[in-house]
């Protein structure tokens, strides 16, 4: 398991980008669907974020559980939106991975005395900038309002959406507490009542593991495509065993 430093973060792109990096893996599908739960046990461990911090990693995590979610269960399909928050989701993180490719390029050039040029040189110059040709300022505008867009509608946060999924996240944790108590287990498939809707599945998904980390419940899966079994951990005594 690695161990992170959470305070060297900034966002959840920064933390998300460490920990593909740290497993030497490239941006997927895959490769996202398997550091979701570290990113979850991370982002459990956050303090002294405002609520606004906290929305834009709660964002990630729930895209990236879409994407935990159709690895566990393929029967799942996805909306046309879900799809696009998947791509822009591996899209901003991929554009993030190539500014600090060429963050750390610019580090190492800075260290090094070769081509760079003294201070001393353009003391008492006028400040002026040399547009390409053809170039103008009302082209300048449009790409900068065109780039804005793109990236606020990934980092938008949707406060309303976050806190109606928190406070049906909390209903599920009690609905699980409810199952085990009296039938001392359950599945998620049993949770969602067979239901394909992604949100439903993805709140019992967090309210489990919720639980798991409280140590309330122990969680086993046989393999990547069977279902999750729910166990009341104060009736069991074996050790949980949960497929990534």
């Amino acid at each position: 398991m690695m161990h992170i430093k959470l305070e060297k973060f900034e966002g959840p792109l920064e933390l998300l980008a460490e920990l593909i990096e740290s497993q030497k893996l490239s941006v997927t599908d895959v490769a996202l669907a398997a550091v979701t739960d570290q990113y979850l046990e991370a982002v459990g461990e956050l303090q002294h974020l405002s609520m606004n911090e906290l929305v834009d990693f709660l964002v990630v995590a729930s895209r990236l559980l879409l994407i935990k979610s159709k690895a566990l269960l393929p029967t799942i399909e996805l909306s046309p939106e879900e799809e696009q928050e998947v791509v822009a989701l591996k899209y901003a993180l991929q554009e993030y991975q190539r500014y600090k490719e060429k963050t750390r390029y610019i580090q190492e050039r800075a260290k090094s005395p070769v081509g760079i040029i003294a201070r001393t040189l353009w003391q008492g110059r006028p400040v002026s900038f040399v547009s390409p040709q053809g170039f103008s300022i009302t082209m300048a505008n449009e790409l900068f309002a065109k780039s804005l867009a793109i990236w606020e509608r990934f980092v938008q946060p949707k406060e309303k959406q976050v806190l109606e999924r928190a406070a049906s996240i909390e209903q599920k944790i009690q609905e699980i507490i409810g199952r085990i108590q009296t039938h001392a287990r359950t599945t998620l498939r049993g949770l969602v009542n067979g239901s394909k809707k992604k949100g439903e599945i993805i709140v019992a998904f967090l309210a489990l593991l919720f639980l798991f980390k409280k140590k309330m419940i122990y969680l086993e899966q046989t393999d990547e495509s069977s279902d999750i079994v729910v166990k009341n951990a104060a009736t069991q005594h074996e050790t949980s065993v949960f497929g990534t």
